[in-house]
């Protein structure tokens, strides 16, 4: 996007933002609100310029499923690009769209999707590449039966439903990123709690459609993470292959940024690297002491705020959905978490 001679600092800071919003190939929701809020505070605008910008930004996002290189997403068609042209074209007094229009057209070629780690002989798009992971998925030999993921009663569990409150907060909303392990047909049910939870932090930074069901994710997450098939009968992945799997969904974009282990005792230690993570836009992942096992098995769920009162705000792939830990139960997780190699805290971000 070229520079316009004549306007103000805050004009260009607006050009520099839109212009980077879009060199990074995606535009998520948290981008697409930062940069209304940018343009509606830009002086030397006029309102009917300011409408036109925030109308060509939601069409682009609308028309790109918000990733133009995304898993899901698919780029924006010719006959899209023509529209958003037309769009530009009937505000010709537009300053700032005519420099949009070019970044877009230059960014909307195919994707390019090779530095995606793949197997020897693999589909060449990533598209293909997840229709035919899930083809093979369902084919599997196997069929091993999933662990129930009943919820505690209410009467006895420490989960709060409907939490609310403020602390540091990961942004965007619960509904845009959560993805369930229950429900979804498949045999891993009751070991997608990693793949879920790595699909929820790729979802969460735009790297998936908002469109795409639970089931396409947690398949696509484990295709990623290289485990595709039950390991002695059990289908959990490790730490690594969340990892691994956050980073080849999002093509090395967003990484695993901090990872670090905890045994019990160590719960306040456990909680202000969440806090920490957190308040430098990280989304965490928490691995403890499963709630839904008390045999020393472990869990996957994404940690959404940490309340002034020590309570986690957690976005759980298993029954209870979004629900808060309080210390004392985070204490008993911990615990629990010590008989198989402790708790972990996983943080990633761009």
């Amino acid at each position: 996007m070229s520079a316009i001679t004549g306007q103000s600092p805050q004009f260009h800071s607006l050009q520099s933002a839109l212009q980077s919003s879009l060199a990074d190939k995606h535009l998520d929701k948290n981008e697409l609100k930062q940069l209304k809020n940018l343009l509606e505070n830009t002086p030397g605008l006029s309102a009917e310029t300011k409408a036109g910008v925030m109308q060509f930004l939601d069409k682009a996002h609308s028309d790109s499923k918000g990733h133009f290189f995304g898993l899901f997403g698919r780029g924006i068609s010719p006959s899209e690009m023509g529209a958003l042209k037309d769009l530009a074209s009937s505000q010709s007094n537009n300053p700032v769209l005519a420099g949009l229009v070019e970044d877009l057209e230059q960014l909307a070629a195919p994707p390019v999707t090779e530095s995606l780690v793949r197997p020897e002989g693999s589909p060449s798009s990533l598209s293909n590449l997840s229709q035919n992971f899930v083809k093979q998925y369902n084919e599997a030999p196997f069929n091993p039966v999933a662990p129930g993921l009943s919820a505690p009663s209410q009467a006895d569990s420490p989960f709060v439903a409907n939490p609310t409150g403020s602390g540091e907060a990961v942004s965007g909303e619960f509904g845009d990123f959560y993805v369930t392990q229950n429900g979804n047909g498949l045999a891993s049910g009751g070991g997608d709690c990693g793949p879920a939870c790595a699909a929820m932090v790729a979802k969460r930074f735009g790297f998936i459609d908002d469109d795409a069901s639970s089931r396409e994710a947690i398949q696509t997450a484990r295709q990623a993470a290289g485990v595709t098939q039950a390991r002695d009968g059990a289908w959990a992945i490790s730490e690594s292959e969340v990892a691994q799997s956050v980073q080849r969904m999002t093509g090395g974009q967003v990484r695993q940024t901090a990872h670090q282990s905890f045994r019990s005792g160590q719960a306040n230690e456990l909680v202000g690297m969440l806090r920490s993570q957190i308040a430098k836009g990280a989304m965490p992942i928490l691995e403890t002491g499963s709630p839904y096992n008390s045999g020393g098995g472990r869990h996957y769920m994404v940690v959404m705020e940490v309340k002034p009162n020590g309570n986690l705000v957690l976005a759980d792939p298993g029954g209870r959905g979004q629900w808060e830990m309080t210390p004392q139960k985070l204490a008993e997780e911990m615990a629990q978490a010590d008989k198989r190699g402790g708790s972990h805290v996983l943080a990633f971000n761009r």
